[in-house]
């Protein structure tokens, strides 16, 4: 993987973007708008499905005067929730950030919608003030699953909403070897199930009636229709590019990541799905001869990813299940270390991670695998030295396995005869540093500069984390065992 200033396997790794939801959850509905840097990105749209809500979309057509926009909103609420648009251009607006006018500066803000208000509340949506208030939420770092624009999200619904389960809000990204980033955010809400193109297994299924749990293409051989009642669907997109394209190149892209909608979506594209992409480019990177095959083939993947991501994260809401269950924990095993290692090389950039003035290769390391359907989706790694078990490192890649994974770890120290518990994290880590006290640690040192006397032996330690906080600091935690 290149060297990036940080990798958070979002669209949000492209420099300049930022992404911010506002949720309504006892309603069952929301709203995500992407935040483009000031002075916009280039745009285009390809809309694929039967029923979309869009708005601003002919602005971005080929041959359009206006070439850039300057934020994209994703929302629930069905046609309603186009009225959080306005509070997005107000916030944008008071920015002195637009299109330049001859009166004035008018901030392009393309959207899109999914239906969502079967689920919840039919007499709530996301209004202005709720797109005014996501665009405050932006951040760099931000939540994904029952958040947002997915809060309402649902899948599988051929046999209709009871048999559903939890869609959501995903993202990913890609990176070229020489340093290109390819970015995506999906809002899943599809009529079809959700498959894992990569192994063929069905991540998120209608739920069982009677007899065997049966997929989409059987049914739908058995029923040889799609009941009207679910033709209220849509899975809606943005995919981002710091290299500099134009709008015919950026809508080759947009239509390219069509593709890892239509591997992961079955079926996709119905008479009652509005399924659109918007894709956009920042424009940070120059690049001669742009390679838009590889650009787009990227995006699609990108976007398979983030689909997968989005139901992988989301959690039960409104009486309806997650489609991913609870993950279980197993410890690392030999045949895992292959796995292991090319997994912290992806997530940390490195094979060693460095702590408290020492190398680990984390590889090595006794540690656990969290699963869930049988797929790896987290990862502890530990050392133990005399009394302390220290955590190395730990990934979650959807809800419930760190808390899992960080059981296990204190059930292993207790067994190691361990008396206390020990990890360190970093200054910009926020999120990490409320979930670790809510279990009970304690901040028991501050060292200031240690994360900048590690750089100086490990290069490759980034200068930004979080919401682009500087790095320098360590927190080390301690929980009593």
């Amino acid at each position: 993987m290149p060297k990036t200033p940080f990798r958070r396997d979002s669209i949000t790794d492209v420099p300049g973007l930022r992404v911010g939801h506002w949720t309504n959850r006892r309603a069952a509905t929301g709203c995500t708008v992407v935040l483009c840097p000031p002075e916009g990105a280039v745009a285009a749209c390809a809309v694929l499905g039967g029923a979309p809500g869009t708005r601003e979309t002919d602005a971005l057509s080929l041959g359009g005067q206006v070439q850039r926009a300057h934020a994209v909103l994703l929302t629930g609420g069905s046609a309603f929730g186009l009225d959080a648009a306005t509070g997005v251009m107000r916030w944008l607006r008071e920015r002195n950030i637009g299109f330049d006018t001859r009166a004035a500066r008018v901030p392009i803000v393309p959207a899109a919608v999914i239906y969502d208000l079967g689920v919840g509340r039919a007499d709530v949506w996301p209004d202005a003030d709720a797109g005014y208030a996501a665009c405050d939420a932006a951040r760099v770092s931000t939540p994904r699953g029952t958040v947002g624009a997915g809060t309402g999200a649902s899948v599988a619904k051929l046999a209709g909403i009871k048999r559903a389960v939890k869609g959501g809000v995903g993202a990913a990204s890609e990176f070229t070897s020489e340093g290109a980033i390819t970015g995506a955010l999906a809002v899943v809400n599809a009529v079809g199930e959700i498959v894992d193109p990569d192994t063929g297994r069905r991540v998120a299924a209608m739920r069982p009636a009677e007899g065997e749990r049966e997929d989409a293409i059987a049914y739908l051989r058995r029923r040889g229709s799609i009941p009207p009642p679910v033709a209220e669907n849509t899975t809606i997109a943005v995919v981002a590019t710091d290299v500099l394209l134009d709008r015919a190149g950026l809508y080759r892209i947009a239509l390219m990541a069509h593709a890892g909608l239509a591997r992961t979506v079955r079926p996709a594209y119905t008479p009652g799905d509005g399924d659109t992409v918007f894709a956009i480019s920042t424009g940070t990177r120059i690049e001669e001869r742009p390679d838009l095959g590889a650009l787009g083939a990227l995006a699609a993947r990108a976007i398979e990813r983030a689909i997968l991501d989005g139901v992988r994260r989301a959690t039960p809401l409104a009486g309806m299940p997650a489609a991913v269950a609870p993950p279980s924990i197993r410890p690392v095993a030999g045949a895992d270390r292959a796995w292991v290692a090319a997994y912290i090389l992806d997530a940390w950039g490195a094979d060693t991670v460095m702590s408290r003035g020492v190398i680990h290769r984390p590889a090595d390391l006794p540690g656990f695998i969290a699963e869930s359907g049988g797929d790896p989706t987290g990862l502890l790694t530990l050392h133990v030295a005399g009394e302390d078990c220290e955590v190395v490192t730990i990934n979650s890649l959807v809800p419930g396995a760190g808390a899992a994974l960080m059981d296990a770890a204190e059930r292993y120290a207790r067994g190691q005869g361990c008396r206390r518990l020990r990890l360190v994290t970093t200054n910009d880590n926020m999120h990490a540093l409320r979930f670790y006290q809510r279990r009970g640690m304690r901040i028991a040192a501050v060292r200031l500069g240690a994360v900048d006397d590690a750089r100086a032996l490990k290069p490759e330690i980034p200068l930004t984390g979080n919401d682009g906080t500087g790095m320098h600091d360590e927190i080390e935690l301690v929980k009593e065992l």
